[in-house]
This record gives structure tokens, C-alpha cells and sequence, in this order.
């Protein structure tokens, strides 16, 4: 059992050690684009910086209503860059869903925008696009810093949030021993992000 302790690395930290080794390597795929971790490095870290810039603090929750593809592994990401923890907002979620995780993760910022939320005042941030001309500092993150919140079905009752650090995400992922990966395997991110499987999936 993993002892909490603030000196665990993070994902960003994993991530920029990945980036040093192997930044030439293709780290996604979608729809005939190819990015590189290099690549995918600077696009997480121009989403970051703009997240910061417009007030996201670390600690906080970001919902993540963009696209299925790039921009929503790249928002993951950034979102834990920017210091805060991302939030699944699904655009087939019933609007009172929606409003009820909204409110309970006080979220005020969403990479990506449909109608739904935009009525709810949340302030949508595109995931495309440049850093700002002033970068802000990224904050630090460690083992104990939030990564996510996934809400449960709400078949019981009321849907709730399960919040999860990055050091939970790191013991699933790294060196795993229920399945062998190599640096020529392939894994197929088909869960939807809302689906707690997607964690495995996406890291």
C-alpha cells in the first residue's frame, strides 16, 4: 500500500520524464493526425497556461465537454498542468445532471462548449489555440494533488463525485502486472471518459 506522502511524483512529472526520453515518439493518433509526446507536450502546455491565465487554480475542477479525440486527451492533461482536476461533462448527460455536477464540483471553467452548459454561466475555454503572449507559471503537482472526479450512475440515489489523485492513476499504469507494454504497443482509448475504465485506456 502506497503511503501518502507529498514527495510521490505526479503524472505531470511521469509525463515530462516521458517527454525527455522519448519526445520523438508518437504518443496519439486520431483520424490520420500523428503528434509526437514533444508535440503533445507544447499543445498541453499552451491549453495549461490559458486555463491558468483565465483563473483556474490548482486544486480546483475543470469540466472536460470538448470533442472525443485530441482535444480531449490533450484537455486531461492540461487540466493536471494548470494544477486543477478534470471533470467529465458528456453532452448525452441529462441537463439536471449536468447542473447537479456543476454545482457540487463548483466548476467554473470547461474545456470545450455545448448549449447545455453554457446556459449553466461556465465560462468555456476552446482547446485549440496558442499560449497566451505572457505565459503564466504552471504550478507544481504531486502524488497527493487531485487528477479527477468521476461521478458514480446515481442508481441509488443522487449521482456522487469519487475524487482520485495521481498517485491512484500511477499505481494502475506503471509497470502493471496484469498485462506486458511495450514502446511498439498500441492502446485503442474507446471508453467513454466518463467511464472510470477510460483512466487505463488514456494514461
Amino acid at each position: 500500500m502506497l503511503m501518502k506522502s507529498p514527495a510521490l511524483p505526479s503524472i505531470t512529472e511521469a509525463f515530462r520524464q516521458v517527454v525527455v526520453e522519448h519526445g520523438e515518439r508518437a504518443a496519439l493518433s486520431f483520424g490520420g493526425e500523428v503528434l509526437s509526446y514533444a508535440a503533445f507536450d507544447q499543445r498541453t502546455d499552451a491549453l495549461a497556461a490559458r486555463l491558468v491565465a483565465a483563473g483556474v487554480t490548482p486544486g480546483s475542477c475543470v469540466g472536460i465537454a470538448a470533442r472525443p479525440g485530441l482535444d480531449t486527451i490533450t484537455a486531461t492533461l492540461a487540466i493536471l498542468k494548470a494544477g486543477a482536476g478534470y471533470v467529465p461533462l458528456p453532452e448525452s448527460y441529462p441537463v439536471d445532471r449536468l447542473d447537479h455536477i456543476r454545482t457540487e464540483a463548483e466548476i467554473s471553467f470547461v474545456v470545450g462548449r455545448f448549449e447545455a452548459l453554457e446556459a449553466m454561466g461556465v465560462v468555456a475555454i476552446d482547446p485549440e489555440g496558442p499560449a497566451p503572449a505572457d505565459p503564466p507559471a504552471l504550478p507544481e503537482t504531486d502524488g497527493e494533488s487531485l487528477a479527477y472526479v468521476m461521478y458514480t450512475s446515481g442508481s441509488t440515489g443522487t449521482p456522487k463525485g469519487v475524487a482520485v489523485p495521481h498517485r491512484a492513476i500511477l499505481r494502475l499504469v506503471q509497470n502493471p502486472d496484469f498485462m506486458e507494454l511495450g514502446p511498439e504497443e498500441r492502446i485503442l482509448q474507446n471508453s467513454p471518459i466518463a467511464f472510470d475504465a477510460a483512466t487505463l485506456e488514456i494514461w
